[in-house]
């Protein structure tokens, strides 16, 4: 899940084969150990279920466009996870357990309703790229500079200040932050 660091808008490839359940059948998809990339967009999903914590051989997990208002904390015991798709879902918050996801390296957290950068992506080192366009979010923490992979923020739509990501690409050049 590598970005392309030529072009900082090209989306990091979906894996090969990606399975694709009816939300119905999660719970009985969650019993297989052999499922790495799942994928369950625009399934209507209001509540994850704690039994996400037996997939611990994800490396890929797609829930865009649910309506999710939050997660369960088991969410951190995906521990291979490096991909991760929030977009277009209702939440305000990332449960504290996230910061044992400590493989992974880009999530999608765009069109959701976060007020504040999530303290616990700064524990996850190998996080290559954020994106937080079109969120709530009006504040980027000095912090992020410090994160030794994070190559890309995206942050359009957002009212974080001038300054603030000048501040950060003066620590750390190597962050591009597209807003």
């Amino acid at each position: 899940f590598a970005l392309d660091p030529g072009n900082p808008y090209k989306l990091p490839p979906k894996p090969a084969y990606v399975y694709k359940p009816p939300a119905s059948t999660l719970s009985q998809v969650l019993e297989s150990p052999e499922i790495t990339e799942l994928a369950m967009e625009f399934k209507g999903i209001s509540q994850l279920d704690k039994d996400i914590a037996r997939a611990t051989q994800l490396s890929y997990l797609n829930l865009t466009g649910n309506q999710l208002s939050n997660l369960p904390d088991e969410m951190g015991e995906l521990v291979n996870l490096e991909a991760l798709f929030l977009t277009f879902n209702q939440l305000t918050e990332l449960p504290e357990s996230f910061s044992q996801l400590k493989a992974l390296k880009t999530i999608y957290l765009d069109k959701n309703k976060i007020d504040r950068f999530p303290d616990q992506l700064f524990e996850l080192q190998n996080l290559e790229m954020i994106d937080i366009s079109n969120t709530n979010i009006v504040e980027l923490p000095l912090r992020i500079a410090d994160m030794p992979n994070l190559k890309t923020i995206y942050a359009r739509g957002t009212v974080i200040p001038n300054d603030q990501i000048d501040r950060i690409r003066e620590v750390n050049p190597g962050i591009k932050i597209l807003k």
